[in-house]
């Protein structure tokens, strides 16, 4: 072979390699529905972060308007036909028949996981030449009620995952149940589509029983109209029917209510087949509804008035959106342990059907108090106990979806089996959830991500009462008394407890389980004493009830963001919003004499270092607040269980009075619940300490007074217990006024000069002692304390105006809560005129800005002028 034919052959090889070269790039590489047919992991096909970001900046520099389209040109008999989420790949195919059969356009608006999850399905309708609009990326409903971020990632999502599978990213936007508000369809406009659809007229699908009806039903129709078949089932998100909601429509989280049963429906595909035919009869023609006109927009504002509006808007949606189960991009959703609630509930979940006799002894545990609870099946479950099943939900139980753990379980398996399961319960039980919890092990990021992308929560617990140790356990004293550590006297409101029903090998100990758990630590949380006990009493609401999860995310009026978001506290209540009353008043000394209700055993030989006697004798060492009128100051410290602390707040509710908690805040974030009841109750809210380290104690050796921290240690100590106050209850008000004080009680009641520099200058407004303690924590009965705070209350068979009395609210104070009924109690029965009548009242009644302790007359000047 010559040189030039070798050259010529060598050439010819290279451009054959790159044809197929080309070929197998364009077969692997181009963006059609196809090429993802075999791809089980998508995670990276709806990986939307670079599409976010720019839609971010979309939306933060030129916010502008998407335009809607809502209706054609009147007098044109012209409609447009919509078809909503993607049914099987049966219906569609159905579906593109009948339209190409009679000569039908209509546009598929699509959800984007979906499109993933089907893309031969995508592609049928990409190729049949109808129009392919975004559903969002799991169709979700009420999309201007959503925060900003949620809608966002998911149009986002749904675009791109459209551009993938049907080649084209979609200039059509149409979100089920949703008003089109500027700010939303500055949104969608940000996400890179430019038409918001309506939904028009939606076709009722159970009553299009024949030509007949649909007929009947075309007539109703006028030119231009948008017409809707839904096949998908959108992502909806309810209130619980007959609850009262006055929040702001943005602070929806995704609730569970059960659906009404429906009759059974005619197929999609013969419905719309006999409206095609009733199109003909009445001689309507099809558009695309992208050929409609856009909506007539009002005169444009200028850019900077529409950026306003947009911020305000924005910052509306931050303050009172609660947390929505939507993963952010790149991180997952967290298991829902705690709901944040002040309902008196805990809510109870099980799993595990395997057994029959378990599962129906924990029913009927459940019956006999009056409980229920969330039952989490599993798709496998659904097909072999759907008789046990159907019982739990006869008896009012409330039935969620769990998952399997799996090892190597993909995004695509995950939603798969979420949707399995949710069409099942909606078709067979009527109950639509979004509660979704993992059987058992970690759970994933993929699972996680594809539980969030079902608009779903994550359930898990606080306390999973079985344990693997107790499998062959067979009696209740094996087991519970290992179960809770020495810390945990109750269990608190909103607290998920789990129970797994089929593990034990003792058929009856789960039911037995969830009794004894109720006796031991739930009973406890209510008030009883020998004429008021709670079941008898009517009047009693002391108990906390064992309920479901979809229960109390319904209950709005108790549901609260935690934490509590900072826009949503007033600006004068806000950390860095606290004054420097050192320099307000001129110094240290200035500040103790208007500002320090002091106690009478404190003084410079003890508990005081830092200030010389002189300056000692200014304070105060009444502990009385100034005023004319019978006005006693209920005031309890540290902090407790809900078994020490509900039985206060009851006594309190019952006697339709208030009091000033001082909270030692170290263990408040384990139960925020508990503290804002204490805040919603509308008592005071007050600081004593992170730490409960005092500001002086006594040396040992030398037998000095002496201090246990550094000025930095303290300032840290002050700023972190007013945050932590300040995280759960800095939104609460009653009758107009914020919970939240700026009062400090030292821990001891001891103070030194650092101490309180630290915190006048760090915001506290007040340092509150008082006139005595009851020092109820070593108390051996109710009578020895109601005779101490009598002894606090009373001088001389008088009211002891002003008093400050000193209580706790901590477990040790068992007699607490009875001994202040008694007090109450009588109180009551006392007349109007009597000189031993007192009033409770609060100290932020009286202690307000101008309140001088070393100056009763404008002291009193300020009461005579206060509003009763």
């Amino acid at each position: 072979m010559t040189k030039k034919y070798k050259v010529i052959i060598g050439a010819l090889v290279i451009v054959l390699v790159s044809i197929i070269g080309i070929s197998l790039g364009y077969f692997f590489l181009h963006k059609t529905g196809t090429n993802y047919k075999n791809i089980t992991d998508l995670t990276k096909e709806y990986d939307a972060k670079a599409e976010i970001a720019i839609a971010q900046k979309n939306l933060t520099e030129s916010p502008n308007p998407a335009q809607i389209i809502s209706k054609g040109i009147a007098g044109k008999k012209v409609i447009a036909v919509t078809i909503d989420g993607m049914g099987d790949k049966g219906t569609v195919e159905g579906l593109l028949d009948v339209l190409k059969k009679y000569n039908v356009k209509a546009t598929f608006f699509l959800e984007g996981q979906n499109a993933i999850l089907n893309p031969d399905i995508t592609a049928e309708i990409k190729n049949s030449n109808n129009q392919i609009g975004s559903y969002g990326f799991v169709g979700i409903s009420e999309a201007e009620k959503l925060p900003t971020q949620v809608v966002l990632a998911d149009l986002c999502r749904a675009r791109k995952a459209l551009d993938i599978t049907a080649g084209k990213a979609p200039d059509l936007v149409k979100l089920n149940k949703t008003k089109y508000t500027l700010p939303l369809l500055n949104i969608i406009k940000a996400t890179g589509s430019r038409y918001a659809v309506t939904t028009g007229i939606t076709i009722p699908q159970e009553k299009i029983t024949d030509v007949a009806a649909a007929n009947n039903f075309v007539q109703t129709l006028t030119s231009g109209s948008i017409l809707t078949l839904q096949i998908g089932i959108p992502v909806d998100i309810k209130q619980e029917k007959g609850k009262a909601d006055d929040r702001i429509a943005v602070d929806k989280q995704p609730g569970v209510l059960e659906a009404p049963k429906r009759e059974k429906m005619p197929n999609a595909v013969e419905v719309m087949e006999r409206i095609c035919i009733a199109l003909q009869l009445q001689k309507f023609a099809t558009e695309f509804v992208s050929e409609f006109p856009t909506a007539s927009q009002e005169k444009a504002k200028p850019v900077e008035i529409k950026q306003v509006l947009y911020s305000l808007l924005t910052k509306v949606e931050e303050v009172f959106a609660l947390p929505v189960a939507y993963a952010a991009e790149g991180s997952g959703i967290e298991e829902l342990k705690m709901i944040a609630t002040t309902e008196p509930s805990v809510p109870f979940i099980f799993t595990g059907l395997q057994n029959d006799d378990s599962t129906y002894s924990v029913l009927d545990a459940l019956d006999s108090i009056g409980g229920h609870g969330t039952f989490f099946v599993t798709d496998r479950e659904l097909q072999n106990k759907s008789t046990v099943i159907r019982e739990i939900h006869r008896r009012g139980n409330e039935l969620a979806i769990a998952l399997r753990s799996v090892p190597n379980k993909t995004y695509g398996d995950s939603v798969k089996e979420i949707n399995t399961i949710r069409t099942t319960l909606l078709e067979s039980y009527g109950v639509k959830t979004n509660l979704v919890k993992q059987s058992s092990g970690a759970v994933s990021e993929e699972t996680k991500r594809a539980i969030a992308d079902q608009g779903c929560l994550l359930i898990g617990y606080r306390v999973n009462v079985v344990q693997t140790r107790d499998k062959d356990a067979t009696a209740v004293e094996q087991v519970l008394p290992k179960l809770f550590n020495k810390g945990i006297i109750a269990l608190g409101r909103g607290w998920i407890v789990h129970i797994r029903m089929d593990y034990y090998t003792d058929s009856s100990l789960a039911a037995k389980m969830l009794l004894a758990v109720k006796h031991a630590k739930i009973d406890n949380v209510a008030y009883n004493s020998y004429n008021d006990i709670s079941g008898i009493n009517p009047n009693n609401d002391s108990a906390y009830a064992i309920t479901t999860v979809g229960s109390i995310l319904n209950d709005r009026e108790h549901l609260y963001n935690f934490p509590v978001p900072e826009e949503a506290v007033p600006q004068n209540l806000r950390p860095e919003a606290g004054e420097d009353y050192l320099k307000k008043d001129g110094g240290v000394l200035s500040s103790m004499s208007k500002r320090y209700i002091g106690f009478k055993w404190v003084n410079e030989g003890d508990r005081i270092i830092g200030f010389s006697e002189p300056s000692v004798r200014r304070f105060d060492m009444t502990g009385l607040i100034h005023t004319k009128r019978p006005v006693v100051f209920f005031t309890f410290d540290d902090w407790g269980s809900d078994a020490s602390i509900n039985q206060l707040l009851y006594v309190l509710r019952k006697h339709k009075a208030h009091a000033t908690f001082f909270i030692l805040t170290h263990n408040v974030q384990d139960n925020p619940n508990l503290l804002r009841a204490i805040a919603e109750d509308g008592n005071d809210i007050g600081s004593h300490s992170y730490l409960h380290k005092p500001m002086a104690v006594r040396d040992k050796i030398t037998n000095k007074q002496k201090p246990i921290q550094t000025k930095a240690e303290y300032i840290k100590d002050a700023e972190t217990a007013y945050k932590i106050l300040e995280s759960v209850t800095g939104d609460v008000t009653y009758e107009g006024k914020p919970v939240l004080t700026r009062f400090f009680r030292p821990p001891t009641l001891a103070i030194s000069k650092m101490g309180v520099e630290v915190i006048f200058s760090h915001g506290y407004q007040f340092i509150v002692a008082g006139f005595g303690s009851t020092e109820d924590y070593e108390v051996v009965s109710t009578e020895q304390l109601v005779n101490r705070i009598r002894d606090e209350v009373y001088a001389k068979d008088k009211v002891r105006k002003g008093a400050i009395v000193v209580m706790h609210m901590s477990d040790s104070a068992q007699y607490t809560a009875h001994a202040l009924d008694a007090i109450l109690t009588a109180n009551e029965r006392r007349s109007d005129d009597d000189p031993g009548k007192f009033i409770p009242a609060k100290l932020s009644d009286y202690l307000v800005e101008g309140y001088d302790q070393a100056s009763p007359k404008k002291s009193l000047a300020l009461e005579s002028n206060r509003v009763e």
